[in-house]
């Protein structure tokens, strides 16, 4: 079993990007975007300075000699991550709602209209398991080696969101942790690996063959 700390830099360099609209004939600007955790805006709402992650890896393998030519390795691991730094979704300020009231009584200016940070918000578990067949016998002259690989794994969210005391998580859970991102992590990645590869030696002569398929990804 390992475990580990992640730190992350408390002020990460982000440019919020500014925008206008016409409204009544007039254009009116607008600061939309992602602001630093250090920043006013993030004070009036609440959102605290970036934490490290903390990791905990917990694996068992076993190695199986099924003859002189053929091993088999199984290693099953489970990875879970307390802490997960990722990107709210935009939180929007509308007159008269919980984000301007808090904006307002923080003298943010009301040109600032959609707001995002990144946060200590979720915590994950990654449970997954590797499989590799190998084996190695002469053809000819030569040796043969062929090398059989898969990979399992599945992600998952555990618990809810982490949201602030001025933003509660009834109202703002789905936002602090967006479908976007959860699919980022849950889908967002093919969750099997499956490869092969030959290799034939012979003398100073060597040949490689690799093939390999990822699983399906879901955007």
């Amino acid at each position: 079993m390992d475990s580990g700390l992640h730190l992350f830099i408390r002020d990460i360099l982000v440019i919020p990007v500014p925008s206008f609209i016409v409204a009544g004939g007039q254009t009116v600007p607008r600061n939309v975007g992602t602001f630093r955790n250090d920043s006013e805006i993030a004070k009036a709402l609440g959102i605290p300075s970036l934490g490290a992650e903390s990791s905990t890896n917990i694996s068992l393998g076993v190695t199986s000699k099924i003859s002189n030519a053929l091993t088999l390795t199984v290693d099953a691991y489970q990875i879970d991550i307390k802490n997960r730094v990722v990107l709210t979704g935009n939180i929007a300020r509308t007159a008269g709602g919980i984000v301007d009231n808090l904006l307002t009584a923080g003298n943010i200016p009301p040109d600032v209209t959609s707001v995002a940070f990144f946060t200590n918000a979720i915590d994950t578990r990654t449970r997954g398991i590797d499989i590799v067949l190998a084996s190695s016998q002469k053809i000819g002259k030569g040796m043969l080696d062929i090398t059989a690989g898969a990979n399992f794994y599945k992600p998952e969210i555990i618990g809810t969101p982490k949201t602030t005391d001025k933003l509660p998580q009834d109202a703002f859970g789905k936002t602090f942790f967006s479908r976007i991102e959860e699919s980022r992590i849950v889908v967002g990645q093919p969750r099997q690996k499956i490869s092969l590869g030959l290799n034939y030696k012979l003398k100073a002569f060597n040949a490689n063959l690799r093939a390999t398929n990822f699983g399906q990804v879901e955007i």
